[in-house]
């Protein structure tokens, strides 16, 4: 997982832009990738609903995920 205040750093509010994430190597090699062990029983009790959020979407292109940037846009909206 990443840290939101990892995500947050790659926005900008005035342009309303983000920095492309590296890709997972990198992000290994930076060693910013957190480490959290889930259980569904703690998922199904509601613990982890105001620490952890997830994200899945389709591809925009078999290369990038992601050209535009405008997911993760939208994620750092959320975060």
């Amino acid at each position: 997982m990443l840290h939101r205040d990892f995500v947050l750093s790659r926005f900008d509010p005035a342009s309303n832009t983000a920095k492309p994430l590296p890709v997972y190597q990198t992000l290994l090699k930076q060693g910013v990738l957190v480490e959290v062990e889930l259980t569904v029983e703690d998922a199904v009790r509601g613990k982890y609903k105001n620490t952890i959020a997830a994200a899945s979407y389709r591809w925009q292109m078999p290369s990038d995920p992601d050209p535009t940037g405008e997911r993760l846009v939208a994620h750092c909206h959320f975060l």
